[in-house]
């Protein structure tokens, strides 16, 4: 593990721009060194492969609520598709049912050339 590859993950991590992650980074591997300098590259170890664990699992959270945040996006456009398509479907019928009853007035009055509805 390099010290590049520690920040990167510690960027990543805290969503922080590569040069003052890199700076966290150095601290880190400082604390490591001065807590335990006969085996500081252990240390160093355990803190990396803490914060990758830490930064997979965040990770994992936020794909989870982009899924989640989807899913509802698509649930809430299917509902108001079928909305629409009833509404579509309650106008084409008031429309049907309006020249039903035009149709009926028209047949009411008669022709005015017959002779038997005039007479």
């Amino acid at each position: 593990m390099s010290l590049f590859s520690l920040s990167r993950s510690l960027a990543e991590y805290r969503g922080q721009r590569s040069s003052t992650a890199l700076t966290v980074a150095s601290s880190i591997l400082f604390t490591a060194s001065q807590s335990c300098p006969t085996n500081s590259s252990q240390t160093f170890l355990i803190w990396y492969k803490y914060l990758e664990a830490s930064y997979k699992n965040k990770l994992k959270e936020r794909k989870k609520k982009k899924k989640k945040k989807k899913k509802k996006k698509k649930k809430k456009k299917k509902k108001k598709k079928k909305k629409k398509k009833k509404k579509k479907k309650k106008k084409k019928k008031k429309k049907k049912k309006k020249k039903k009853k035009k149709k009926k007035k028209k047949k009411k009055k008669g022709d005015m050339n017959c002779c038997i509805c005039y007479m």
